[in-house]
């Protein structure tokens, strides 16, 4: 009887042990996660942004008012980029130029959707991601991950290759480069802007903060699962929480325009973008869901509340530069 207790004892002291070291384990980790989450990338960008190498232009759309011309940018580091810019014809001074990243479908196609740019010079760029964009099953969405978290840490070598493009053209003046973002976009924006102060303003549309929040209004399903993949999902791209950026733009203009009933960006995880920004910054909110630049009503709308910020700050399309009292 006794031997049973004793063996009893030590089965359940070992389970214990058990037990403890797992919770330890398990604390660690989160412990780790946490750590991994919290760290600021800029150094990490500055230190793999390459020197642009080569422009290979692969198509020209010469039309009365613009050239339209494919791009690919290469690095000494081998990075590849693929990008459209468009260039008006009219003589002028040295122009303002915009960056553009949008959605992951997107890209460098949103110039398809954007007819009249003014009298900016305008680079739109894809997102360095080689792999299927759409339709991806879970198991091809799980595969790829690993590609999808190595092009998020790429996109600010990659659109800092792309001011680089921009400040070696004629038709721009190096001074003012502008960033513009939508939707994924707007996500990563606030990382490139913080890392690259050659960037004059930036535009977050349809942007917010807190990405754990963020990646658990976009997956689908029911709470209980929801809330674990979001965890793990916001892990993997933390390097590019705009919390942790945002402020860092402060003293440069920034822009955030958003949708009241956007259920992607939620409310509150685009007042703590806002909140988190410093001066001078502009904040607007429009009646609408999310970005959709393919919706011409919707994408006028934008456009509109972007140009009169553009003419608060300073800039006023076809007029040139002008400064406030």
């Amino acid at each position: 009887m006794m031997n049973r207790r004793l063996r009893g004892f030590a089965r359940r002291r070992a389970l214990g042990l058990v037990a403890f070291a797992a919770c330890i384990l398990i604390f660690a980790a989160l412990a780790g996660v946490e750590h991994y989450a919290s760290r600021d990338y800029v150094p990490y960008f500055s230190d793999h942004k390459g020197q642009l190498i080569s422009v290979e232009e692969r198509s020209d759309e010469v039309g009365d008012e613009h050239i339209v011309r494919e791009l690919i940018l290469r690095d000494d580091r081998g990075l590849v980029v693929r990008a459209v810019v468009k260039i008006p014809r009219a003589p002028s001074l040295p122009r303002a130029a915009i960056i553009s990243l949008g959605g992951l479908q997107s890209g460098a196609r949103a110039l398809e959707y954007l007819r009249d740019t003014g009298d900016f010079v305008v680079l739109a760029m894809d997102f360095p991601f080689e792999g299927k964009r759409s339709g991806l099953s879970t198991l091809e969405f799980f595969r790829c991950l690993p590609a999808m978290r190595r092009a998020l840490l790429d996109t600010p070598p990659a659109t800092m290759l792309g001011v680089d493009y921009l400040r070696g053209l004629p038709e721009v003046d190096p001074n003012r480069v502008w960033l513009v973002g939508g939707s994924l976009g707007a996500l990563v924006a606030p990382a490139i802007a913080a890392t690259d102060e050659r960037i004059a303003a930036v535009a977050l549309l349809f942007g917010a903060g807190d990405l754990r929040s963020v990646v658990e209004a976009n997956f689908p399903g029911p709470r209980l699962v929801r809330r674990p993949l979001a965890w793990i999902f916001s892990a993997l791209v933390s390097p590019m929480e705009p919390l942790k950026y945002i402020g860092r733009i402060a003293s440069r203009p920034v822009f955030m325009l958003n949708g009241s009933g956007d259920p992607r960006m939620p409310v509150h995880c685009s007042r703590l973008l806002h909140d988190a920004a410093g001066d001078p910054k502009t904040i607007r909110w429009i009646d609408a869901g999310h970005v959709s630049i393919r919706d011409v009503t919707f994408r006028e709308r934008v456009l509109r509340h972007f140009r009169e910020w553009l003419v608060e700050t300073g800039y006023e399309p076809g007029g040139g530069t002008h400064t406030k009292d």
